[in-house]
C-alpha cells in the first residue's frame, strides 16, 4: 500500500502516448512453482493487442516473428498459447537435453522480445511484486536486460524490500543487473505531515490548523502508509 504500483501507473499514459508498448505482470504469492507467471501475463498482452489489429498488420507481424523464430515457434507458443492464432501452427521441436532445451529456450525468448524492441516503438514491461518472483523468472530477466543486441527496451519492477531477505536470489540477480545496465532504484518512504495535509487540504479546499491537526491523527493512526490513509478517509 505504499505506492509502488500507482507510480508506475502514472507514467503508464505518457508512455503510451509515445508509441511504447506498455505490459505488465504481477507475480503471485502461491504461484512460486510456476515458472516464467508474471513475464508470461506481461506478454500475454504484447499478443492480445496484435490480435486486435487489422488482418494487414496481422501479417506483417506474422512474417516478423517467423523471421526469427524460425522452426522453433512451438517453444513460444508452449508458454503463449494464443500466439498461434497469429503464426499458425508450428512443427513439434525437437528433444534435446535438458540443459539444451534451456539454452535453446533463453535463445528463441530473446529473439522473440527483440523483435518488439524497436526505436518507432519500444518495449516497456512492468513487473509486479518481485519478491514473489521464482528462480526461472530472475534469470530470464538478467539474460534479457545483458543481451546487448536487445535495444529500446525499459523493465521497471516493483518488489517489498522487507521481504527480502538477505539470502533471497533477488539480492543476486539486483547486484549482476548493477553491473552491467543502467539501473536506478527508488525507494518509496510513507508520506510525512506535509504531505498528508496537503493531501486533505487538496480535498476538502480548506487549510488552517484544523487541517494540521486531522493531518497528526491520519499521520498516528495509518503510520503516513498512503493506502491506509484512503482506507482511513
Amino acid at each position: 500500500g505504499i505506492g509502488k504500483t500507482s507510480l508506475f501507473r502514472e507514467i503508464y499514459r505518457t508512455l503510451s502516448d509515445r508509441g511504447a508498448y506498455v505490459i505488465s505482470g504481477k507475480f503471485e504469492q502461491f504461484e512460486r512453482v510456476t515458472p516464467y507467471s508474471a513475464i508470461v501475463r506481461a506478454l500475454q498482452e504484447l499478443v492480445d493487442n496484435i490480435l486486435t489489429e487489422n488482418e494487414a498488420e496481422i501479417s506483417l507481424w506474422k512474417r516478423k516473428l517467423m523471421a526469427v523464430l524460425g522452426h522453433n515457434g512451438q517453444i513460444i507458443i508452449d508458454i503463449l498459447p494464443r500466439l498461434e492464432l497469429i503464426i499458425g501452427l508450428q512443427p513439434p521441436v525437437e528433444e534435446v537435453s535438458s540443459v539444451e532445451a534451456q539454452n535453446r529456450f533463453n535463445q528463441v525468448f530473446e529473439n522473440f522480445i527483440r523483435i518488439f524492441c524497436q526505436s518507432s516503438h519500444p518495449l516497456v514491461i512492468f513487473l509486479d511484486d518481485l519478491q514473489w518472483a521464482d528462480g526461472a523468472s530472475l534469470k530470464l530477466i538478467e539474460l534479457m536486460m545483458t543481451d546487448k543486441e536487445i535495444k529500446y527496451l525499459f523493465l521497471t519492477c516493483a518488489y517489498r524490500d522487507d521481504e527480502i531477505a538477505p539470502v533471497h536470489p533477488l539480492n543476486r540477480t539486483v547486484a549482476i543487473l548493477k553491473k552491467s545496465i543502467k539501473m536506478k532504484e527508488i525507494y518509496l518512504n510513507s508520506l510525512d505531515i506535509e504531505d498528508i495535509t496537503q493531501l486533505i487540504s487538496d480535498t476538502i479546499h480548506t487549510g488552517g490548523d484544523y487541517v494540521r491537526e486531522l493531518s497528526k491523527m491520519i499521520k498516528k493512526n495509518t503510520e503516513g502508509n498512503p493506502f491506509f490513509i484512503k482506507q482511513y478517509l
